[in-house]
C-alpha cells in the first residue's frame, strides 16, 4: 500500500496563497489538505486547475487571477450553491450567478437578494444564457440527476462548459440509484446517507455515479472527459473533475 502524502507544498490554485498543505484530517482524500488562506480543500483545487486550463493561460495561476482577466470578467457564469471558496474571486464578475435550493431563503448572510432559488431539474434562465457554469458536489444530490444535467445542457451557450466534480467511483459499471424517484414520493431502496454537516445542512444522497455516465451525458449533447489531478504524489491523483461541452444536437 502506498504511502499516504501528509503535507505538501504548492500554490493554491483558488487564490494564488504559496505554502504547505497538511492532511489535517483523516477524512477522504478529495475533502482534505485545505488552504490555510482561503480553506479550498483539494477537491476544489482539482476542480480550479481544470477551470484554469480551459479558460486561463500561462500567465493565470489561480481563480483569484482569472477573475481579474478581462476575456473572462466578460463571460456568463453560474455556480449553484452558495458555499464554497470560488465565490469570494467569481461574486464580482458581471454576469455572475447563484443560487439556492428551498421553499425559503437560508438564514445565511452570503444569500443575498441577487441569490435566487433555482430548482436544477428545472431552471429558470433563458436558454443558451452562460459560458460557463461550475457545479461542486451537488448532481448526487439532486433527485433526478440526467434532468439536471439536461438543463445545464438547455442553459449552456453552444461551446460553454459544465466543469464539475461529483463522487465518483470508476469500478462502478452503471450509475446506482439508491432511492426510487419514479414516483412523487422517494422510496429508499438502501438505508438514507446523507452529505453535509449540521453546520452547512445535510442532503440526502440520491445516486451513485458510475463509468457510465460519460455514455449518458455525450447522448444528451455533453460530452465529457474526466480530468486527474495534476501532482507528483501519486496518492492524489485519483481527485477527478469532470469536464463537459455543449455541442449541438440533430
Amino acid at each position: 500500500m502506498a504511502d499516504v502524502t501528509e503535507a505538501f507544498k504548492a500554490s493554491c490554485l483558488v487564490c494564488g496563497r504559496r505554502g504547505t498543505f497538511p492532511r489535517e484530517e483523516r477524512r477522504p482524500i478529495r475533502e482534505t489538505y485545505k488552504c490555510k488562506s482561503c480553506n479550498a480543500s483539494l477537491r476544489y483545487r482539482a476542480q480550479a486547475e481544470v477551470v484554469l486550463r480551459y479558460f486561463g493561460d500561462s500567465d493565470i495561476r489561480s481563480i483569484a487571477d482569472l477573475a481579474r482577466q478581462p476575456t473572462f470578467r466578460s463571460l456568463a457564469v453560474y455556480e449553484p450553491g452558495f458555499i464554497g471558496p470560488f465565490r469570494r474571486f467569481l461574486r464580482g464578475l458581471p454576469c455572475y450567478k447563484q443560487s439556492y435550493y428551498g421553499p425559503e431563503p437560508p438564514d445565511d448572510p452570503r444569500v443575498t437578494k441577487n441569490v435566487r432559488n433555482q430548482d436544477l431539474m428545472n431552471l429558470s434562465f433563458a436558454n443558451d444564457s452562460f459560458d460557463l457554469v461550475i457545479s461542486s458536489d451537488i448532481f448526487e444530490h439532486v433527485r433526478k440527476p440526467y434532468a439536471g444535467f439536461s438543463e445545464i445542457h438547455r442553459v449552456l451557450k453552444e461551446g460553454g462548459m459544465h466543469i464539475f466534480s461529483i463522487p465518483f467511483r470508476p469500478t462502478l459499471p452503471k450509475t446506482t440509484y439508491p432511492v426510487d424517484t419514479s414516483g412523487s414520493q422517494d422510496v429508499f431502496l438502501e438505508p438514507p446517507r446523507y452529505h453535509g454537516s449540521q453546520a452547512t445542512g445535510q442532503s440526502l444522497v440520491y445516486t451513485d455515479f458510475g463509468a457510465d455516465i460519460f455514455d449518458e451525458l455525450a447522448e444528451m449533447g455533453l460530452p465529457t472527459i474526466a480530468h486527474e489531478l495534476q501532482t507528483p504524489h501519486s496518492d492524489l491523483r485519483g481527485v477527478l473533475t469532470f469536464a463537459s461541452t455543449k455541442v449541438a444536437q440533430d
